[in-house]
């Protein structure tokens, strides 16, 4: 080629040697030309995956300091327990908190006794830690019931004898496995049903288990030919039925509809016959009821 363009334009051996370095030199700057923007596209992808790695970076460096510091607050939570004996039918809120039960158990634990409730075995209070056997399992081997009361405190709540339609509040906490807030309850009980006319109707009151009845059943007594407060069942109104413990809302509702539809009742059977009441109901309510009276 090159010796066809040496013929054609008359050139020297300089001449041409000059030609082919020229002709070298447009081909390495068209060369380059397309070479650097590809070179300088490449660079900028590689910064790019750069960037994204050093993001990963500092994320994976941030988790790692908060578990740090979640572990080391779990510590702390674990190192802050103090475990002791205790009785968890007489703990408060302090106790428990020194043992590490979270805030809203605590409440659960405290209105659960408030309301009446016991812890009889240790087992008891894993309801109180669902999801945390844990926290139980730690707890469990520090729970210590009382020990069996000695001869002399049974002695004296064996000479406690109570007439349970005079008997107060603090009367009733003479009794075996009795306190403030059940003896409250046995009192407001009395007042909303009129009196008691038998010492089964104790069971009744809410937070008293069968175990804590039969303990105290024998201390209790109802006066012979005691007169309970009596309902007019033709004559009292609706809002004194619903009151009454044995009666109740609906019950007043259909007991005033019946007397509305029939005028008056002639028996207190008729409440059984009518459905108002079944029989095992009945045969509590006819204490209170009363064809004719005050109402």
């Amino acid at each position: 080629m090159l010796k066809g363009i040496k013929d054609f334009f008359n050139l020297d051996r300089t001449e041409v040697i000059g030609l082919s370095v020229l002709i070298i030199v447009i081909l390495l700057v068209g060369g380059l030309n397309f070479l650097v923007p590809t070179l300088h596209k490449d660079s900028k992808t590689d910064f790019s995956k750069a960037k994204e790695l050093a993001k990963l970076i500092e994320k994976t460096n941030k988790e790692r300091k908060n578990n740090a510091g979640y572990k080391k607050n779990r510590v702390n939570i674990e190192g802050k327990r103090t475990y002791f004996y205790f009785d968890p039918n007489n703990a408060d809120a302090d106790t428990w908190s020194k043992l590490g039960m979270p805030q809203y158990r605590i409440k659960r634990i405290l209105k659960y006794i408030e309301k009446g409730g016991r812890f009889h075995k240790a087992d008891d209070l894993l309801k109180f830690c669902e999801n945390d056997e844990l926290l139980f399992n730690n707890i469990k081997p520090y729970i210590k019931f009382p020990e069996i009361v000695n001869v002399k405190k049974d002695t004296e709540f064996r000479d406690v004898l109570l007439d349970i339609n005079v008997a107060t509040s603090a009367d009733f906490c003479k009794l075996k496995g009795i306190g403030f807030v059940l003896s409250e309850r046995i009192v407001a009980f009395r007042d909303k049903l009129g009196g008691f006319y038998s010492v089964e109707q104790i069971s009744e009151v809410y937070g008293i288990d069968s175990l804590t009845f039969t303990r105290i059943k024998e201390n209790m007594y109802v006066e012979e030919g005691i007169n309970v407060e009596k309902i007019s069942l033709n004559l009292a109104s609706f809002k004194t039925f619903a009151a009454h413990p044995y009666i109740g809302y609906d019950r007043a509702k259909k007991i005033l509809n019946l007397r509305t539809k029939k005028g008056v009742f002639k028996d207190l059977s008729e409440l059984i016959s009518d459905h108002v009441f079944d029989e095992h109901e009945y045969a509590k309510a006819i204490h209170y009821l009363i064809l004719w009276g005050e109402g």
